[in-house]
């Protein structure tokens, strides 16, 4: 667990981020070396390849699994409760879900890239979680490691009279992608945990080829 360290006070208008909460980050730190206050405002650019997948605890409690896929040939595999294969057919997609614990062919339709996009898009958020313009407000506070990836760590905190919301996330250091994501409230001297937190728990960038994975096994 990385050391709890206030990164400012900020303005009011900084709620209008819409950030959600989460339990606390389970990365192995490396180095507690606070620097100046910097801006985070990463975009994630995944390789062509990879797997990768995120626990998240809901604010009910429950934890859940989301996956995501992306081969060479552009197959792709979504998993968020239900599983999808989307196998290239052309410029489009024939998709497969799991019946009876096996991919089948759902047959007389094809799906576009946007469906996938549309699909995919909580998996997008948690990858992108770190692509905040905070105004010079997050805080550097050392290094750490989530699923194998080295990452950055930073914090940011946000404080309105008696009310503090304090945010601590892991960026990875050569995609960007958010791997980890956790926060905690503070309410007149009381903490309480976040609404909702995620760690990456695998992150795969080996040759794959999803179609003779799933298909021709």
């Amino acid at each position: 667990m990385i050391k709890k360290i206030t990164a400012g006070v900020l303005a009011g208008a900084l709620l209008a981020l819409h950030l959600t909460g989460c339990s606390p980050l389970s990365v192995r730190v490396q180095e507690e070396v606070v620097s100046s206050e910097e801006a985070v405002n990463y975009v994630a650019r995944l390789p062509e390849q990879y797997f990768i997948s995120y626990e998240v605890a809901k604010e009910n409690g429950v934890v859940e699994t989301i996956s995501k896929a992306v081969d060479a040939e552009g197959n792709v595999y979504y998993k968020d409760g239900e599983e999808y294969l989307f196998i290239k057919d052309g410029n489009n997609y024939v998709l497969y879900q799991w019946e009876n614990g096996e991919p089948t062919e759902q047959k007389d339709k094809k799906y576009q890239s946007g469906y996938i996009d549309e699909l995919t898009e909580d998996f997008d958020e948690y990858v992108q979680k770190s692509n905040l313009n905070t105004g010079g407000i997050s805080e550097y506070i050392g290094e750490g490691v989530v699923a194998g990836r080295n990452c950055n760590l930073y914090s940011i905190s946000v404080k309105v009279i008696n009310f503090e919301q304090k945010y601590q996330f892991a960026v990875d250091q050569e995609t960007y992608a958010c791997l980890e994501w956790e926060s905690e409230k503070n309410i007149s001297g009381y903490e309480e945990a976040g609404d909702e937190s995620f760690c990456c728990v695998r992150f795969d960038t080996e040759q794959m080829n999803l179609r003779e994975a799933f298909l021709e096994n």
